[in-house]
């Protein structure tokens, strides 16, 4: 089984770039080289970059530019089976947050739901939000839509830390053998390679 995460970022063009080249890696002509893959994500989170998202139909222009190809395809309405999970484990026990969150994802905007966001917006800098809550015992998760937010917001917690910061210099060391088996290989003939 191949597991894909994030499936959100994955485009169309990706999919199908996928699908080619397990079936050149098993040497079969149907989807995904005839092995299961589990798509994990909400499919309508962040968007691929520069293309378009899994579950749009590749148009022709896109596959004869890319491939060489003339049809347009859809692999994901054609191989998929989606199964919508149901509970939101991360707002679970808020109701109302939860459904609001959905609307606003979905962008289902009522005049309730504007209203509600509306009494949650506050004027500090989100550190000294975060600060408040926490010192009224709350335990806040906070979430960014942009990187450079949120790597603004770590910084600024990490220099009110009591202790000074060390930076630690770390060495990323990749040593590992891999064997390749082949359809119809010999055991005793694999082939190891070492990374």
């Amino acid at each position: 089984m191949v597991i894909i995460d994030e499936v959100s970022l994955v485009s169309g063009l990706n999919l199908i770039y996928i699908h080619m080249r397990m079936n050149d890696l098993f040497e079969s002509d149907k989807w995904f080289g005839g092995k299961n893959v589990l798509f994990v994500d909400d499919i309508l989170h962040l968007q691929p970059v520069r293309g378009e998202p899994v579950f749009e139909q590749v148009t022709a222009k896109t596959l004869k530019y890319r491939l060489g190809s003339m049809g347009a395809v859809n692999i994901w309405r054609d191989t998929v089976t989606y199964y919508n999970l149901s509970i939101n484990e991360r707002e679970k026990n808020d109701q109302k947050f939860s459904e609001m969150l959905d609307k606003v994802g979905r962008g289902f905007l009522n005049n309730q739901t504007l209203a509600t966001l509306s009494e949650r917006v506050f004027l500090m800098p989100i550190s000294n939000k975060f600060k408040i809550l926490q010192e009224a015992g709350n335990a806040p998760v906070c979430r960014f839509p942009k990187v450079d937010m949120c790597r603004e917001f770590n910084e600024e917690m990490l220099t009110d830390l009591p202790s000074p910061a060390k930076e630690i210099e770390a060495t990323t060391l990749i040593d590992a053998t891999v064997t390749i088996c082949r359809k119809g290989d010999n055991l005793e003939e694999k082939v190891t390679k070492n990374l």
